[in-house]
């Protein structure tokens, strides 16, 4: 018996190996069972329509077109990862830059704790949030930031640098005090926990 099995696995072995993928399994009973269709092997001995092997029943021949492997040469994931940092310095570079308008147009509503909010932790830490406001509140009472431009943009990995150029209207009238007054001042905005924050010394600076 056992060698009429051994006949019968080699025939259909080489009958299908070309064609079709052959399948064996072992009853309760011990007895091999061999076939070409899985439809033939009981829903027990498979694990679904994709032909998965379980238990006892074992794909032994299948014919599978072969398959091309696209490899990635060096100079294409080079190439592939510049285009993704460039890609990303734009982004971050457009998300800064909004971040700053956000805060210009906070400024000049005079919202001055809400710009402390979007302090970075480090220059909060320096600047606490009583003595930011009071000295702003101060200082804003001379002078007025009317309008704001991005004049241009420096990125880095976490920090970007947008030099605005601000103008401010003197809420005082004397001699002292033109009446307007322009300034170039650089804004340093920096990532942390996904956000764009910006550094409260560059905001104290430029209200001086």
């Amino acid at each position: 018996m056992k060698y009429l099995l051994a006949v019968l696995f080699v025939v259909l072995l080489s009958a299908t190996s070309s064609q079709a993928a052959l399948y064996k399994w072992k009853d309760d009973n011990g007895t091999l069972h061999f076939t070409d269709n899985i439809m033939k092997v009981p829903e027990e001995y498979r694990q679904d329509s994709k032909h998965k092997i379980k238990g006892q029943i074992n794909v032994i021949g299948a014919s599978q077109e072969p398959q091309e492997e696209v490899k990635e040469s060096w100079q294409e994931r080079r190439d592939r990862k510049k285009k993704e940092r460039t890609e990303n310095k734009v982004e971050n570079k457009r998300l800064a830059e909004r971040a700053a308008k956000e805060i210009f147009r906070m400024w000049q509503s005079e919202s001055w704790d809400a710009i402390w909010q979007k302090g970075t932790q480090s220059s909060k830490s320096y600047n606490p949030r009583s003595e930011f406001v009071m000295r702003l509140e101060r200082t804003g009472k001379f002078m007025k930031l009317t309008s704001s431009k991005v004049v241009s943009t420096n990125a880095y990995t976490n920090s970007i640098y947008v030099m605005t150029e601000l103008n401010f209207a003197y809420k005082i009238v004397a001699p002292q005090y033109p009446g307007k007054v322009q300034k170039l001042k650089q804004l340093s905005m920096h990532k942390q926990n996904g956000q764009w924050l910006v550094s409260l010394y560059d905001i104290k600076n430029a209200m001086r």
